[in-house]
């Protein structure tokens, strides 16, 4: 099944930020294990937060690194909270 990162995270960081976010993009740095989030704030306008997610660093396959980062997500809240104060 497919990952649907930027749902994910526009769920994941909404309720963080508590207001509506619409994640526009995702980008991901397979060296560093960067993940930068572009995204729609309610009331705030357009925003941009990073985070390194080091579990994922050095992998180059979109798939691989998708459910790599969704799944260090949902499991700790360190980088959502993270991106959610760069958005905030």
């Amino acid at each position: 099944m497919p990952v649907d990162l930027a749902f994910e995270l526009s769920y994941l960081l909404s309720d963080k930020v508590g207001a509506g976010v619409e994640v526009k993009g995702v980008n991901f740095n397979p060296d560093t294990g960067e993940l930068c989030v572009e995204a729609v704030v309610e009331g705030r306008g357009e925003r941009r937060a990073c985070t390194v997610v080091k579990p994922c660093r050095g992998l180059r396959e979109e798939a691989k690194w998708l459910r790599c980062v969704s799944r260090t997500l949902t499991a700790s809240e360190k980088h959502v909270e993270e991106l959610a104060r760069g958005l905030a």
